[in-house]
């Protein structure tokens, strides 16, 4: 249920974004063509600031918003990497991790492995 909420969350911020892009398109267009109360000469034009200023946010919201599930999944990646290095050989680690292949519960190989349980007096 948290991924299906998590990628409803996702597909809203791209759509909101685009919203949003649509907006700042309508604005600068008529911004464009409506008349200007400011002399001519005047340098300063807060209304195109504001326009550019929100237009560069969108623009920067809809690359995050694309982005972020490409980021989490390689930290998640990165995290489970970490974890199972302490477990695992750098040989199976490497293996696991540089396959094309998803690890997920029950599509593994069946091996036969030996495994020492070993207490030492005093130790802890």
């Amino acid at each position: 249920m948290r991924a299906w909420i998590d990628a409803a969350q996702d597909r809203s911020e791209i759509l909101i974004g685009w919203l949003q892009l649509g907006a700042v398109i309508v604005f600068a267009t008529l911004y464009a063509l409506s008349p200007k109360t400011a002399p001519d000469g005047a340098g300063f034009q807060p209304a195109a600031l504001a326009i550019a200023v929100y237009a560069i946010f969108t623009v920067l919201r809809l690359a995050i918003a694309r982005a972020r599930p490409t980021l989490e999944q390689a930290l998640a990646d990165a995290a489970a990497a970490e974890d199972m290095s302490r477990l695992l050989a750098p040989e199976v680690l490497a293996q696991v991790t540089e396959s094309e292949a998803r690890v997920a519960v029950g599509k593994g190989e069946t091996r036969e492995a030996v495994v020492l349980f070993l207490d030492i007096r005093d130790f802890t």
